[in-house]
């Protein structure tokens, strides 16, 4: 699958989480608007600070990291590239899920069809394996905690230079987010896992 096209004055933020023993991150893409009075890692670093103080260590399991954020944005035709790097440690110890399971979150634009759907695939550094039933439901007391805080992050991004949108795949001009849900199943990766 081809990557998604940025228009002019957007942006894909990647937020980041590393597992311990893991060969390769995860990721969690977001679309947002550029604010091109910030340099990119600028914009990178409010989007970092942004994150970390919505799903804080203390939400993050302990044999999890968050690395940081990378984007990709598009000012006046040129690709951008900025990175805001951090490394902390979650500090929840339990057993942690499956590493091919991610929470699944709608973003929600208002509009009805295929193309104003979006999905993010979350890590599953916010969920233990005692959170998720053998049916994959999560359960409600986490299920809530999860859309608060997606709630709180979509809120702290609502406003600002850099609101959260959805980008579509045929480049057509992106759909701002009206909100996030948290999915109530959990998913897996759509992709092959790297073999090490």
């Amino acid at each position: 699958m081809p990557p998604t096209p940025i228009p002019v004055g957007f942006g894909i933020a990647t937020i980041k989480y590393l597992r311990t023993g893991a060969a390769a991150p995860y990721v969690t893409t977001w679309g947002y608007e550029v604010d091109v009075t910030r340099t990119p890692d600028q914009e990178a670093d409010d989007i970092r600070a942004r994150w970390i103080a919505v799903f804080t260590a203390a939400s993050v399991l302990n044999n999890y990291t968050f690395t940081g954020v990378h984007i990709l944005r598009n000012v006046a035709g040129n690709l951008e590239a900025g990175d805001a790097v951090a490394s902390v440690v979650g500090t929840v110890a339990a057993a942690s899920e499956n590493p091919a399971t991610a929470v699944c979150v709608t973003k929600k634009t208002g509009l009805a069809g295929r193309k104003y759907r979006g999905r993010a695939y979350m890590s599953p550094a916010h969920i233990s394996e005692t959170n998720v039933s053998d049916a994959g439901i999560i359960d409600g007391a986490t299920l809530t905690a999860l859309q608060t805080k997606a709630t709180a992050w979509f809120t702290s991004m609502a406003g600002t230079a850099n609101d959260l949108v959805l980008l579509h795949s045929d480049g057509s001009a992106p759909t701002d987010l009206t909100a996030l849900v948290v999915r109530s199943s959990v998913r897996t990766q759509r992709r092959r896992q790297k073999l090490s």
